[in-house]
């Protein structure tokens, strides 16, 4: 799911929004819960304010988040903030695999 300015989106992203000018945060949604979200808006506020570019407001983002929160379901999300606006994405979350035990 990918979702732009709040609105879901069937195409891809515009390169600008991914690959342009712009910053982002990943965070973990463990059972539909942000992990650290306040921590996350908080740093992505501060990176936009250095790069200039424009805060579109701890609201947005929450209500954006709270789109993903509704399955309760594990999930890795990409927050960005570009001049164009804002972005996101999400995709399930497992963790690696645990290495082997060493035998003996």
């Amino acid at each position: 799911m990918t979702r732009i300015n709040g609105e879901p989106v069937g195409t891809p992203l515009p390169e600008s929004l991914w690959h342009g000018f712009f910053v982002f945060t990943t965070l973990r949604l463990e059972a539909g819960e942000p992990l650290w979200f306040a921590e996350h808006l908080e740093r992505l506020r501060r990176h936009a304010r250095a790069l200039g570019i424009a805060f579109p407001g701890f609201e947005a983002l929450e209500r954006e988040v709270e789109h993903y929160c509704r399955p309760r379901a594990d999930l890795l999300l990409r927050l960005a903030v570009a001049p164009e606006g804002y972005a996101s994405s999400a995709r399930p979350f497992a963790p690696p695999p645990s290495p082997p035990t060493p035998a003996g």
